[in-house]
């Protein structure tokens, strides 16, 4: 509220809040006109440009000081009232040196694309400058520089920026290379080099200043995002080779020696550390906003974007570049000591029955120890579990050589195997703090190692049960029936002890005759044929020139009313043919468990009817057999073997 004094003595009766804004206005353009006067500069006008709004973002810096004074006391906007003043002056300074016929002015310096690097510098220096000054108005509200169509002006500066600075990079890289020098970060005594400091500082000043560009076509800004990433891609990759390159020369190469200087050891720590390093700074989504920047470019196309699956794929081809550098350069350091790694496991494998295993193994867990200890403390943590896989890769490569190179021995020598490899699991999971648990499963070579082992130690009898226990497996699973479908019919007699099955018939097998039909006949038989050695192998009627055929004929088995694990009824369809073997046209199991009369299916005198899904064998079970006939002197496995190559 205005005082009885002011309104006597003010002429006008103009009100507080009007001479407030009044004098600030003023106060305003005098800074102004100040700056402008003190910043003239008619050899670079850009130069006097940006001085003049970094004066003026200095003085708005200073808002904060001010303007909840003039709040509390005045109720009027400090903020506002000067920053709108500044930018009437700021458009009204631009306005006439765009006017201007000077031979240097303006309106030349930026409507033109700067031809040497410190004019686009300057020019880009400017857009920073206009940028920060706009940081300070009001959301959503009009300004008078808004009216400036400059955009275009700006896109075209930065479009050259990212041609020059891509090869300022690869300049910097090779002076980083040249420069290298060892380096200790903090206390810890993981080894570096100066370079990898320098190649992230090269990165993440890329993309500071690609975030101050602010692109305002955002087709333009998703394609120079793309170059961007490009740009970055293969600055990284070329700082790898370089690093591979001297590490090479430092004497990292050909046939390494099982004992290595531990200077060498220490450059080998630095470059895959530096590697990593530098592998890490390739994570710029969330700095390059690529999330924000997809939205927009949708709303203003109403388009999936190329652009987006294109910086993806760079990233994720640049990523697996550097690891796959980094595992090759581990795996030389590791197949070194492939000799003697050998001869542990053939000392483990060969070591006497009542040697406990742990003990036969120690030597080689000892050796693997030594090396791990050699370089645990000079290795980022995920290099160090890079080292450990591979150590883990070349035993399960030396555990399959010595399974192949003893094939058809005694389970109990495989089951000592298994024991090894399940010690080394925990050597190398080591309480958590090594290889994971999960990865350790999710790792196809180990899965592999463990199903061979696991098939060697099984009985002959077991191996075969596994056989059919899989093949149903696969029957049960099939998606489609594009090798036809059987219909059977069956129960079990428990008074006279009789398996009943009644073969129907056969619905779209396939065509084996030239004719484009076939010949069809069933081979009924109960496995595995050492539970039911004394059960005869039957045979349908051969039904002649149909897919479909019908046999309508019952079989009756003579077996007793206690299922053996795995008891089933192996069905072939077979297609008949005179001048030469029969064709195998698909198999089908029947699990006894589920047919009425057996255990868990219940008592019944009546046929139950089941549509059986006819497959062809995949390759998976060849691991079992291959393991059945590897074992020469066991007569059951190899009559089984043999077995499935007879053709009916």
């Amino acid at each position: 509220m205005e005082s009885p004094l002011y309104s006597k003595c003010v002429i006008y009766q103009k009100s507080l809040d009007e001479d407030l804004n009044h004098v600030l206005r003023e106060s305003a353009n005098k800074y102004f006109n100040d700056k402008v006067k003190e910043f003239q500069n008619d050899e670079s006008p850009c130069t006097e440009f940006h001085d003049i709004v970094r004066s003026l973002i200095k003085a708005c810096h200073k808002f904060t000081n001010f303007d909840p004074i003039f709040k509390t006391y005045a109720g009027i906007d400090y903020c506002d009232i000067t920053y709108r003043e500044f930018d009437r002056l700021l458009n009204d300074y631009i306005c006439a040196e765009m006017m201007s016929e000077k031979k240097k002015d303006l309106k030349t310096s930026l409507m033109s694309i700067p031809e040497d690097e410190h004019s686009l510098n300057m020019v880009l220096k400017v857009h920073f400058a206009l940028s920060e000054f706009k940081s300070f108005r009001v959301p959503k509200q009009k300004y008078r520089l808004d009216n400036l169509e400059w955009d275009t002006t700006f896109d075209r500066a930065i479009c050259k920026w990212m041609d020059i600075a891509r090869t300022k990079a690869f300049a910097r890289v090779d002076l980083a290379c040249q420069l290298d020098a060892q380096i200790q970060i903090t206390a810890n005594e993981v080894r570096h080099t100066s370079s990898y400091v320098d190649i992230c500082h090269i990165v993440e000043q890329m993309l500071s200043a690609w975030d101050r560009m602010e692109v305002k076509d955002v087709c333009l800004r998703a394609e120079l995002t793309e170059k961007l990433v490009q740009c970055i891609c293969k600055i990284a990759e070329y700082y790898i080779d370089r690093v591979m390159a001297q590490l090479a020369t430092d004497g990292f190469c050909g046939q390494l020696q099982p004992f290595l200087p531990p200077a060498l050891v220490n450059i080998f720590c630095a470059a895959i550390n530096n590697c990593e390093q530098v592998r890490r700074t390739l994570i710029v989504g969330e700095k390059l906003r690529l999330d924000e920047l997809l939205d927009a470019y949708k709303l203003k196309t109403h388009k999936e974007p190329k652009w987006r699956a294109n910086i993806d794929k760079d990233l994720e081809t640049c990523e697996k570049f550097i690891g796959e550098q980094i595992d090759c350069t581990i795996d030389r350091m590791s197949r070194r000591q492939l000799p003697q790694l050998k001869k542990h496991v053939f000392h483990l494998a060969w070591s006497p029955a009542a040697c406990p295993v742990d003990q036969a193994l120690k030597p080689l867990t000892d050796m693997l120890d030594a090396e791990l200890s050699s370089v645990h403390r000079s290795l980022l943590h995920r290099n160090f579990i890079r080292v450990m896989h591979s150590q883990v890769n070349l035993i399960i490569q030396l555990l399959q050589e010595c399974i192949a190179e003893n094939a058809g021995l005694e389970p109990n020598f495989y089951q000592r195997l298994y024991d090894a490899w399940t010690i080394i699991m925990e050597f190398f999971h080591a309480g958590g703090k090594g290889i994971s648990l999960e990865t350790f499963e999710n790792m196809p070579a180990q899965k592999n190692l463990v199903s061979q082992l696991s098939l060697n130690q099984m009985p002959t009898i077991k191996l075969i049960e596994h056989y059919y226990k899989d093949l149903l497996r696969e029957q049960n699973e099939a998606t489609d029936c594009k090798y036809g479908i059987l219909n059977i019919r069956a129960y079990y007699n428990t008074k006279s002890q009789t398996l009943v099955v009644d073969v129907i018939g056969a619905k779209q097998i396939i065509p084996l005759d030239t004719n484009g039909l076939s010949d069809p006949f069933v081979v009924i038989e109960l496995v595995p044929r050492l539970r039911y050695a004394n059960i005869p192998v039957t045979r349908t009627k051969v039904v002649p020139k149909t897919l479909n055929p019908i046999f309508d004929e019952t079989f009756e088995f003579n077996i007793p009313p206690k299922l053996p694990p795995s008891a089933m009824v192996h069905f072939v369809v077979m297609d008949h043919d005179f001048l030469r073997s029969n064709d195998f046209a698909g198999e089908a199991l029947l699990d006894l468990s589920d047919v009425p009369g057996f255990g868990t299916a219940g008592v019944s005198t009546t046929l139950r009817q089941f549509n059986l899904v006819l497959i062809h064998p995949s390759r998976n079970y060849q691991n079992a057999t291959e393991v059945l006939a590897s074992r020469k002197e066991d007569k059951d496995a190899q009559e089984f073997v043999k077995s499935l190559t007879i053709a009916y």
